[in-house]
């Protein structure tokens, strides 16, 4: 589908809130998406003759620090969601913040 076009087919509300980052289950039966307040959730979904039902949106647990919505949590489901993995930016530090200079290196060659 070309970039900026959208599916046909009615739009089916999953998130109260909002979301980001969202991902499916490996058998698309759950969407995933990680909430404004820093907590995966899931939604169920299932079909019902021609038309998709949302379930619930459940928020499984707290990603902690800074939010999805500034770049410093990711989190993705594997196979159903009974795992995770959570990417997270570290804090800078004065030390992080630091440049090495150094002299003369071409000596350090020799």
């Amino acid at each position: 589908m070309p970039e900026g076009e959208r599916p046909a087919g009615p739009r089916i509300r999953v998130s109260t809130g909002g979301g980001a980052n969202p991902a499916w289950s490996a058998d698309g039966n759950t969407l995933f998406y990680n909430s404004p307040d820093d907590r995966p959730t899931s939604v169920k979904l299932k079909v019902v003759g021609d038309r998709i039902e949302a379930g619930e949106p459940k928020a499984m647990f707290a990603l902690g620090g800074s939010s999805s919505y500034n770049g410093a949590i990711y989190s993705e489901p594997f196979g159903n969601g009974e795992r995770f993995v959570v990417l997270r930016s570290t804090p800078s530090t004065g030390r992080d913040n630091r440049i090495d200079v150094l002299l003369n290196w071409r000596a350090g060659l020799n």
